[in-house]
């Protein structure tokens, strides 16, 4: 008899594959160095002992969720980095959205003349999204899906 019905090894199945995630994720970013971006600075002031310190940290971590994928024969699955691209995109596209001069009224009163300096900027911003979703979709399995006004995907 197995220890785990197919819903609680699901259920582990995707915590563990999010904690493995997270996990890379903070590998890259104590082992990179500071960085500018636009609007935002990364800084590392972990020393190199630290940073290796965490790496290894992490490494034990994983070997722990090997252990348990195989002694639970949790499966693999297939990450389609487009799909996720599109997910991340649709949204940052509803983010966008909420953004225009009028979507910012929940914090405080609007100035008139922001709409015609803010919006038109937002409108690009919101349309190269789009346009990353449209080529994400045309190259995905489902080619049929495409996006028409970037709110949503339809099959056409």
């Amino acid at each position: 008899m197995a220890l785990l019905n197919r819903y609680q090894k699901n259920r582990l199945t995707i915590v563990l594959r999010m904690v493995e995630d997270e996990l890379d994720l903070v590998r890259g970013l104590v082992a990179t160095d500071s960085r500018e971006k636009i609007l935002s600075r990364s800084l590392n002031a972990l020393s190199r002992a630290s940073q290796r310190e965490v790496t290894d940290l992490v490494e034990a971590a994983k070997k722990i969720i090997e252990q348990l994928a195989r002694r639970f024969d949790l499966e693999k699955s297939n990450v389609d980095s487009g799909a996720a691209a599109n997910a991340y995109l649709s949204t940052l596209w509803v983010m966008l959205c909420d953004t225009h001069a009028k979507g910012l009224a929940g914090y405080g009163k609007v100035d008139e003349k922001l709409s015609g300096e803010l919006d038109p900027s937002m409108k690009e911003l919101i349309d190269l999204v789009t346009q990353m979703k449209n080529v994400l979709l045309s190259h995905s399995p489902d080619a049929d899906a495409k996006v028409k006004t970037g709110s949503s995907a339809s099959k056409t």
